[in-house]
């Protein structure tokens, strides 16, 4: 509507003089004709405005009716949405206080100071939150261990003030949950003391099932929402004038209204409910999920249903998500619909009267020059023909709109609307610049504004914005109306011939792009090329135009390559590829082409443009990623994808040859303690080496892989078709990989020795998987490792059977805790006088398919696959319990319990702080706790180890160095390590009456120990002669078979007795 050029001319204000020449300068008699031929010519065009301006409000106020339920049915759903967003936060809420760090530790181990803790914690998180009167963790007997409120402030309820909630619904159906629900209560009043509280507070409450380590149940986490912040938004959002929203329960009962005396009747005496009091509207309500209708008074009722069960549940059960459903009601009475129709009666009114007045000018003028030209009918007639068809034309093609010298539009015809996207009743009352673009300045609008002004007729282009954000052009005619301080506004769509102008701009400019571009005729010589031409081929334009293209032939295409091209571009018209081309200098670049076929209005072929890149970066890019995806980037071999790739290939080749191929799986040995103690630098250089080695220790036909880590892979293809003689060559190239890589290693300054273990699975065409193939050389590869390391073995049926076994039992060895399957077994040592000072706690497990499984079987595979991490903290947590209870009594409070703790659970970051934790739990006496040490843990880091030993002794930990002597490192780290006892290991004692060397081993141990302070304790007593033997020689105590087996906790309690000697 606003122009973006402009052309100014004056009005003939001769024109409108003549349309108000007074009557009394009339006749009489051609007065009274006047008059007649005036109400002649208007009272039909008043009738037809008055019905046409009946039919607009009509459709319009239909519309807009429509438009209102539309818009209240957003504010109902936008309140079932804040309900759910309320729901989903109440949740969320539930759940992370249900597995915080504060409350699971007081689940798992209540005591004051835990509960005080959750208590402050509990009270920050209320303050913070700020919507939540109350949360609470009521234990499994229903009663509350921790309540804290905010009413005017945040409160935390004593002992005295908690309650007990076992009969309260929410917590029978809390109680029923699996681990990860909630549940949620219905929209209801608190109960306190048994009774509705006195200020009446709408209350949800989400809870939790609270479990233990073990998986039992032990309460419920309940948060109680306030739902007056909730009923307070919605009122914010919803509340109009002559509107009211509700929200209704499944029976009926108001959980609010407009009148807050009827609700919650389910809980009060008054038990009013829409259900009861307005039966015909509830009826409506109930039946539908959502919907509208009007009542006997003209009243509208929209609705829609929350489904609390939906929100909240992880996974609903579609018989369940209904239950608890709420109704969200809006209510918009009579009168205010009304209201709504105000504005649209007046705007009516205002363009009937506009186009009334225009009919009466109309019929003012043309009743004038009736009488003017009553003898010129004919010509009159004619005109009027003119002017219908120019009116049928103007209708048909022009844009038109009228509006104020405010900018406020007051009418726009069907080709405004139509153009601009809006509907007639969007762009009545609104200002003219709904339809602006933005594309001019201020500047722009304000001299178009001061020619309308001053009567000035305005042309001009103009840009505008649709209601979908799409720009179309006009070229306008902008005309003043100064009888009633407005403009007309007279355009026609031109927004195609923009776009064409802007097409071609675009092309001109396109043509200098970065792209090499060649334009040729159509028998191909070449006519044009751009900057970016010459830039890449090192021709230049006056160089190229009238050679053919050919001159940029590389010579790596053939002719059939060039005769396929142009069977393509002659038949769809276009043609995309790869191409290498030559620059003038000669050198090669790979290029990506597109030629297009350019018709005329006949559609026959005039020119070809050719559109090309170097793409020499991209290539060099496609490579790099193509190395990094199927090759190791530091020995540069092929990894797992590449290997899985080529084991395919292998296995279908040895389908067709019928030849047997072999697997090769190997692992570095012991190549972790050179990781650790010498860095991963020199651990690269290691495998760098071994990579080397490896590819020239196989035939150029062989693929060497790395899976990762120290782990290689070796494919054997074209052994034979024997069995035995593709073993044979597997097997010799085996030995040759073992020879390798066993030699001496140089690693910089470093000199390093280091072996391999093989596993060799056979394989013979696609009878067997590539994973189970890599499964196999897998287990064989271990089998080796088991054998001593350094070795190459088969894979065998019985092997694979022993690991499938073995599977189970870890699949087992999983659910042992759970299942109560572990035993602590106490096996007594005891001082020189055989006087029980202390115990030994041994891991048995009982298992209840397979019976009592042999620690040298379950210990190991806790090892490896890292359960021994659980179950060693079940093990020191299961000794500082019975500790505990063992110091409550005369007899057993001295005793000194040992445990084992293995290299994995040592070396775990907060094993310092997990013992910290349960000394501090259980309250006992740390001098009676002993840890007992493999060299091993000592092996792998001394300096950790002393540090770590160092904090534990802080606390008062005791330490023993267990099966002392069977390491060759023992007596170089002794003095470093901060050890109370040193114990003798079975294999020496087993043979100290019969063996001199075993005898002399001993005694040094002991005296050794004893020069340094150390207690000596031996293991493995069996017989009164080893005894004997150790005592002479000075050992403090003992522990065997001769005082007693392992045995369970009741037994070995039983045989300390009132005097804790053993006769």
């Amino acid at each position: 509507m606003r122009p973006a050029t402009s052309q100014h001319r004056n009005i003939a204000t001769s024109q409108h003089r003549n349309i108000a020449i007074p009557f009394n300068r009339i006749r009489h008699n051609v007065q009274s004709r006047f008059i007649k031929r005036l109400i002649r010519n208007f009272l039909p065009a008043t009738l037809i405005i008055a019905a046409l301006g009946s039919v607009f409000y009509a459709f319009e106020s239909a519309d807009d009716l429509k438009a209102l339920i539309a818009h209240e049915k957003d504010h109902v759903h936008a309140g079932v949405e804040s309900v759910n967003r309320t729901l989903l936060t109440l949740k969320h809420d539930t759940q992370y206080l249900a597995h915080s760090t504060l409350l699971t530790e007081a689940v798992e181990r209540p005591g004051r100071a835990r509960i005080d803790r959750l208590e402050q914690d509990l009270a920050a998180f209320i303050a913070a939150k700020g919507i939540y009167h109350k949360v609470r963790w009521i234990d499994e007997r229903g009663q509350e261990q921790v309540r804290v409120e905010s009413h005017d402030r945040v409160s935390i309820a004593t002992s005295g003030e908690t309650e007990n909630k076992a009969l309260r619904y929410y917590f029978e159906q809390a109680m029923k949950l699996e681990q990860g629900e909630t549940y949620l209560s219905p929209l209801d009043l608190e109960i306190e003391q048994g009774a509705v509280e006195r200020h009446q507070r709408p209350t949800l409450r989400a809870a939790t099932t609270l479990f233990d380590q073990s998986g039992r149940a032990r309460g419920i986490a309940v948060i109680s929402y306030s739902a007056r912040d909730l009923f307070e938004h919605i009122d914010q959002v919803s509340a109009t004038a002559g509107t009211s929203w509700m929200l209704l329960n499944e029976q009926g009962y108001w959980l609010r209204s407009n009148d807050p005396a009827q609700e919650f009747g389910f809980m009060l005496p008054h038990r009013a409910s829409m259900a009861a009091q307005q039966p015909e509207v509830w009826q409506k309500i109930a039946q539908a999920p959502s919907g509208h209708f009007f009542d006997a008074d003209g009243g509208l009722w929209m609705f829609d249903t929350v489904y609390p069960n939906r929100v909240i549940a992880n996974n609903p059960v579609p018989a369940a998500e209904n239950a608890g459903r709420m109704k969200m009601v809006k209510y918009i009475d009579a009168a205010a619909l009304s209201m709504q129709n105000q504005t649209l009666r007046k705007q009516t009114t205002l363009l009937v009267f506009l186009f009334l007045a225009l009919a009466f000018a109309i019929s003012f003028r043309l009743s004038r020059s009736q009488l003017a030209q009553e003898d010129s009918n004919i010509d009159l007639q004619h005109l009027l023909g003119e002017l219908n068809q120019q009116k049928f034309a103007l209708d048909q093609h022009a844009i038109v709109a009228i509006a104020g010298l405010d900018g406020t539009i007051t009418y726009v015809n069907d080709k405004f609307c139509a153009i601009s996207q809006y509907e007639r009743r969007e762009l009545i009352g609104q200002n003219h610049r709904i339809v602006k673009s933005g594309m001019h300045d201020a500047a722009f609008y304000r001299e178009m504004g001061d020619a309308i002004r001053n009567g000035i007729v305005w042309h001009g282009e103009t840009c505008h914005r649709a209601k979908d954000g799409s720009l179309y052009w006009a070229k306008n005619t902008f005309v003043p109306l100064p009888s009633s301080a407005s403009y007309i506004a007279i355009s026609t769509d031109i927004t195609a011939q923009k776009q064409t102008e802007e097409k071609l701009r675009i092309a001109s400019i396109a043509f200098e792009t970065h792209e090499a571009i060649v334009v040729t005729d159509m028998q191909a010589n070449i006519i044009n090329v751009n900057r970016a031409f010459e830039q890449l081929t090192g021709y230049s334009a006056a160089e190229a135009i009238g050679q053919n293209p050919k001159i940029l032939q590389s010579g790596r295409h053939d002719q059939q390559f060039y005769l396929e091209m142009w069977a393509t571009l002659l038949k769809d018209g276009i043609w995309s590829g790869e191409m290498w081309d030559k620059r003038k200098d000669g050198s090669i670049y790979p290029k990506w082409l597109t030629i297009s076929a350019v018709r005329n209005e006949k559609q026959e072929v005039t020119n070809y443009v050719a559109i090309f890149m170097d793409i020499s970066e991209r290539k060099r890019a496609e490579e790099e990623i193509q190395r990094l995806a199927f090759y190791d980037t530091l020995t540069e071999l092929p990894n797992r994808r590449l290997l899985l790739d080529r084991l395919i290939q292998s296995l279908i080749a040895s389908e067709r040859s019928g030849s047997f191929g072999a697997l090769l799986f190997m692992d570095m040995d012991n190549f972790k303690i050179l990781n650790d103690t010498q860095g991963h630098d020199v651990g690269d250089m290691l495998l760098i080496e071994v990579a080397r080695r490896l590819k020239t220790s196989v035939r150029e036909s062989d693929t060497v892989a790395r899976l990762g880590g120290d782990e290689f892979v070796v494919i054997l293809q074209g052994l034979g078709s024997s069995e035995l003689l593709a073993a044979n060559q597997a097997e010799d190239i085996a030995e040759k990989i073992v020879a390798a890589l066993s030699e001496t290693y140089r690693l910089g300054a470093h000199e390093h020795h280091s072996s391999v273990s093989i596993g060799v699975g056979l394989f013979h065409g696609r009878s067997t998987t590539v994973d189970e193939l890599l499964k196999r050389a897998d287990t064989a590869m271990y089998q080796a490792k088991s054998a001593g390391r350094n070795a190459v073995r088969f894979f065998e049926t019985d092997m694979q059977k022993a690991v499938e076994s073995r599977a189970m039992m870890e699949t087992a060895l999983r659910q042992a805790i759970a299942k109560e399957e572990l035993q602590l077994y106490y096996q007594m040592q005891v001082n020189r006088e055989q006087r029980i000072v202390g115990a030994e706690a041994l891991l048995r497990w009982i298992n209840e398919e397979r019976g009592f499984v042999s620690p040298a079987q379950f210990i190991p595979l806790a090892e490896e696959s890292g359960l021994i991490l659980p179950i060693g903290l079940w093990v020191l947590e299961t000794a500082c319990r019975q500790l505990q209870k063992w110091q409550d009594s005369p007899a057993t409070r001295h005793l000194q319990l040992a445990v084992n703790v293995s290299a994995r659970q040592f070396r775990q970051p907060n094993f310092v702080a997990q013992i910290g934790e349960l000394l501090k739990t259980y309250g006992i006496d740390p001098t009676r706790l002993k840890l007992e040490l493999t060299e091993s843990i000592v092996l792998t880091d001394v300096e950790e180890t002393v540090q770590k030993m160092l904090a534990l002794k802080q606390f008062g930990v005791q330490f023993s160095m267990d099966d002392f002597g069977t390491g060759y490192s023992s007596l170089s780290y002794l003095k470093q390590l901060p050890l109370n006892q040193i114990k003798i290991d079975q294999s020496f004692v087993r043979d100290i009456v019969v063996d001199k060397s075993d005898a002399i081993i001993v005694k040094t141990i002991i005296d050794m120990s004893l020069n340094f302070n150390l207690e000596v304790i031996a293991e493995g007593v069996e017989t009164e002669e080893q005894l004997e033997i150790l005592r002479e020689n000075g050992c403090q105590a003992f522990q065997g078979y001769l005082f007693s087996k392992a045995v369970p906790l009741t037994e070995f309690e039983a045989q300390i007795g009132q005097t804790g000697v053993i006769e």
